[in-house]
């Protein structure tokens, strides 16, 4: 209404004033009146842009203090995962996934919380959730072979093995593990043996030194059958 009656008056003046032959002072009041209006619709811009801003600023606060509750809780997450608490584990991650969706650690804690709960089917989708957020992550890549061979899915545990490998071409456990299932299941003596001599290279003395060495020699046994 006030714009339009602003509107109205400035027809009627021109109207009033239309006969004056001095076109340069005609202009010069049409001009007057329309900075007032002008003035008016950048102050109304600069309030909206102003009360975005704010809003935009109490929204990045509100992100920075669920972002730190939520690497809080997945710390306290993983201390009952390594104290074997599972349900808690559980519980906690679960809680630091609410506050924060995208966090790749709280997922992977989940999922292997949840493989130890014997959950497999919950530890592969927490588990592929947390590589979709983050891919190069060896060790869940390796957890999730882990549960494929457990559900006899060798072919898909295999390609997890391999992704493993390609992101960290030193992990000792992948090597050892993916040597097992190529002797064990698909009958490749030989590269089993590289796998587990690769193996032995990078941890000569882990706890599973001696069953390594054992599998070589079984592995070269049946090799020569």
């Amino acid at each position: 209404m006030i714009f339009g009656s602003y509107f109205y008056e400035l027809v009627e003046s021109f109207q009033k004033y239309s006969h004056v032959k001095d076109i340069p002072y005609l202009i010069l009041f049409i001009i007057i009146l329309i900075i007032p209006f002008i003035i008016v619709v950048v102050l109304c811009i600069l309030y909206v842009f102003k009360r975005s801003d704010r809003g935009n600023l109490q929204w990045d606060a509100k992100r920075r203090r669920e972002y730190a509750d939520a690497l809080a809780l997945c710390r306290i997450g993983e201390s009952y995962l390594n104290k074997g608490i599972y349900s808690k584990a559980i519980e906690t991650e679960k809680r630091a996934i609410s506050l924060d969706p995208n966090l790749a650690h709280a997922h992977k804690i989940l999922g292997k919380s949840y493989w130890k709960s014997g959950r497999v089917q919950e530890a592969i989708s927490s588990l592929e959730r947390s590589l979709t957020i983050q891919q190069d992550q060896a060790d869940v890549n390796v957890e999730l072979g882990i549960c494929y061979s457990s559900l006899e899915m060798y072919d898909i545990a295999k390609v997890y093995f391999d992704t493993a490998l390609n992101f960290n071409p030193n992990y000792d456990e992948a090597y050892y593990l993916k040597a097992k299932l190529l002797g064990d299941i698909y009958g490749d003596f030989e590269g089993a043996e590289k796998l587990l001599k690769k193996y032995l290279s990078l941890v000569p003395l882990s706890k599973k030194s001696d069953e390594a060495k054992r599998l070589i020699r079984d592995y070269s046994r049946r090799k020569s059958y």
